[in-house]
């Protein structure tokens, strides 16, 4: 009676954790994903989207794959130098070979995250992966940013090589204008 007693609680904590969510799985609050609160419910997602934030480096459990978004300023070209941008956003998102892995009735992907239009980064080892992401069409970043934005407070290049380029200080009106300005009066 016991062993059958036994046997009856290991089928049934099996069971239950077979159910549990997993990254990518559909959510409305972040208990849906984890009661533990390891997992994140991103409510900017159709349907919800389980997940974890701020992942690191292959630290994404159920073997998803931890992805940067907007590691660029919009508008603004990409460079290492000012990688992440200020404005990116990294999470885990479900690792998948093809797009019956992902909600595709709820408008997921299996895509390589680096492709167009999400321009992402993926942060673990192997670069080599896809995930189950919102298929989106590309969209008009608008036009090039400021350069002081896309900057951000950084040392502007000079342009053309030498003197005072972009950026430079005005040294306002010089001597032949300030004389025709006087001729101008008389």
């Amino acid at each position: 009676m016991n062993r059958a007693l036994a046997l009856w609680g290991l089928v049934a904590a099996l069971g239950l954790s077979a159910c549990s969510p997993t990254i990518g799985s559909s959510c409305v609050q972040s208990t849906d994903c984890s009661v533990k609160g390891d997992r994140t419910c991103d409510t900017s997602q159709p349907e919800g989207y389980c997940t974890v934030f701020g992942c690191g480096d292959n630290t994404c459990p159920n073997s998803a794959v931890c992805v940067s978004f907007n590691v660029a300023l919009p508008g603004c070209a990409y460079n290492d130098y000012q990688a992440p941008a200020r404005t990116s956003r990294i999470l885990c998102l479900a690792h998948c070979q093809q797009d019956s892995d992902c909600r595709t009735s709820e408008g997921y992907v299996c895509a390589d995250p680096r492709g167009a239009p999400w321009l992402a980064r993926i942060v673990d080892d192997n670069q080599n992966q896809s995930v189950c992401i919102v298929a989106a069409t590309p969209v008009d970043a608008g036009p090039a940013q400021d350069a002081a934005i896309c900057n951000a407070g950084r040392p502007l290049p000079e342009a053309g090589g030498g003197g005072g380029g972009v950026g430079a200080p005005d040294s306002g009106p010089t001597a032949d204008a300030g004389a025709a300005d006087a001729a101008d009066a008389e």
